[in-house]
């Protein structure tokens, strides 16, 4: 597998100095239009303490995609928030980071990012990060 990093984002899982702070990774992502427009990311449970949801992919040109979603999670802290994109087609992992910090009271991370490949078919998204309760 080729693991193809983005700029701003490191290979090595990334934990902040200082006491507290643990890695997350490998939560799959659902790939759905939001749900419930009245919950938080869209997510049809509210009882979730972490979730996050991407979107069907949009052509915006040729070989050219737009991934949109969104990563909640309450209750924490979160440093270097990264989804990592696989695909049927070839074994490649694709990673983009999404946010750098998010404040222990700030719930939702809504992203958006694009990318230049022939096709999405068989994608599968993951989320990954630093987290302080």
């Amino acid at each position: 597998m080729t693991i193809l990093v983005q700029a701003g984002c490191t290979s090595e899982p990334y934990s902040p100095s200082g006491a507290g702070w643990a890695y997350f990774d490998g939560a799959p992502l659902l790939v759905s239009p939001p749900v419930r427009s009245d919950a938080d990311c869209g997510l049809d449970r509210d009882d979730y303490k972490i979730g996050a949801r991407i979107d069907p992919p949009v052509g915006i040109g040729d070989h050219l995609w737009r991934f949109t979603g969104c990563v909640y999670y309450h209750g924490a802290e979160l440093r270097n928030v990264i989804i990592v994109l696989t695909f049927e087609a070839d074994q490649r992992a694709v990673v983009k980071p999404v946010a750098d910090s998010v404040p222990k009271d700030h719930r939702e991370v809504p992203f958006s990012f694009q990318l230049s490949r022939a096709n999405t078919l068989g994608f599968a998204a993951y989320v990954a990060f630093s987290y302080r309760i």
